[in-house]
C-alpha cells in the first residue's frame, strides 16, 4: 500500500472532517488515517544529521465516505482503543492517554527527556492526514 499524504479541507463536526484525497489518490472505505502536526526536527547524535520531524499525532480517523478526490472521515469510537481526537495527557506528549501502569517503562535519565513542542493540538482545516499502514 502506498503512502497518502493530504490534509483536512473541511471540519463537518467534532467527530467528522473532509481530507483531501479520494479514490484516485488510493483513498478506499475504512482506512485510517492520522491527523498530525510537524513537531521538532530529530538529528543523529553522533552526526547532527536531521534525519525527519517528530509528528505529534491530534488524533485518529477512519474513512466512512470515498468520493473521486475527496473523503469524508470520521473520529474512531473511544471503545475501539484508539483514543481518537482525545486531549494529550500532560505527561505524556505524544500520545492522547497516558500508559498504563503496567506498561514497562524505560529507565531514561532525566536529563536527556526531550517533548516535543507543538503550537496546538486543536485539530484545524489545513492539518496534515496520512494512512496507517495496515
Amino acid at each position: 500500500m502506498n503512502q497518502v499524504k493530504g490534509k483536512i479541507i473541511r471540519i463537518l463536526s467534532p467527530t467528522q472532517v473532509v481530507i483531501d484525497k479520494g479514490f484516485v489518490d488510493g483513498v478506499r472505505s475504512e482506512m485510517e488515517f492520522v491527523i498530525y502536526e510537524e513537531g521538532d526536527p530529530l538529528a543523529d547524535p553522533d552526526t547532527n544529521e536531521v534525519l525527519e520531524r517528530i509528528e505529534v499525532i491530534k488524533g485518529r480517523i477512519y474513512i466512512l465516505h470515498v468520493q473521486e478526490r475527496v473523503s469524508v472521515a470520521t473520529t474512531m469510537p473511544p471503545h475501539s482503543g484508539n483514543g481518537v481526537l482525545k486531549i494529550y495527557a500532560p505527561n505524556d506528549p505524544l500520545h492522547p492517554e497516558p500508559a498504563p501502569d503496567s506498561m514497562h517503562r524505560l529507565n531514561v535519565d532525566p536529563g536527556h527527556l526531550e517533548p516535543p513542542t507543538r503550537s496546538s493540538i486543536s485539530v484545524k482545516k489545513g492539518d496534515r492526514v496520512r494512512n496507517i499502514y495496515g
